[in-house]
């Protein structure tokens, strides 16, 4: 028995063949040359920076699907899943992993390589994505009005984080 979706067989056709496959609540994703995703019946897809596919060590779904983990030959590749969008590379993390896996249960991601275990916690990336304002005023707090005049010209102050 094949693969089916709407209207017959899903097949990707992949330059090189699939590297990688990882499938977690209702979200498939391939990874070769693009970093391809099925959810709700639609198909997104995104290059890989450099166009490369040699090294795919393990690809890692969060619990919640919208983190993407490739541990490869030059690092593990971040990767946002955003509900109807394009993949989007967001990190690449150092090192030579050969596995990588996220918590289910928390915002933590556990890379393996030859020099041990690295675990990184991806709630800032995860919160940035999901509101860029809201981290960027928790991070830092806004622009003052003196710093405002300083750097903008032209535009009247107004206080980004309240």
């Amino acid at each position: 028995m094949g693969p089916v979706g709407p209207g017959g067989p899903a097949v990707q056709a992949a330059q090189g063949g699939v590297q990688a496959l990882e499938a977690r609540g209702g979200t498939v994703v391939t990874v070769d040359r693009n970093v391809v995703t099925w959810a709700a019946g639609t198909v997104r897809s995104a290059p890989r920076p450099g166009n490369r596919i040699a090294g795919v060590g393990a690809v890692s779904l969060s619990a919640d699907g919208v983190l993407l983990a490739i541990a490869g030959r030059s690092g593990t590749e971040l990767w946002s899943l955003p509900p109807g969008a394009d993949p989007l590379l967001v990190a690449v993390l150092p090192g030579e992993p050969t596995s990588a896996a996220f918590s289910p249960r928390g915002p933590l991601l556990a890379v393996g390589d030859p020099a041990g275990t690295a675990v990184w916690d991806v709630r800032g990336p995860r919160m940035t994505l999901h509101d860029p304002r809201a981290e960027a005023c928790r991070r830092q707090g806004g622009l003052t009005a003196e710093e405002w005049a300083a750097h903008v010209t032209g535009l009247r102050y107004q206080a980004a984080c309240a």
